[in-house]
């Protein structure tokens, strides 16, 4: 599964994943959502919490 392996950084010059890839892989990660901020995609994920304090904790 994908949220069992090891991140790795890239080159510049990685060959990137189709929209196919990107969406097959996202299906194995639950509630993270792909994004693009300045052409650029990246994964997401929101998490709430009850109030700052217990965010911090």
């Amino acid at each position: 599964m994908l949220n069992e392996q090891k991140c790795e950084a890239c080159s510049f010059d990685a060959i990137a994943l189709t929209k196919e890839e990107q969406q097959s892989l996202l299906l194995q990660l639950s509630d993270w959502h792909l994004i693009e901020r300045d052409d650029i995609p990246q994964l997401e994920k929101v998490y709430k919490f009850k109030n700052f304090k217990q965010a911090w904790a």
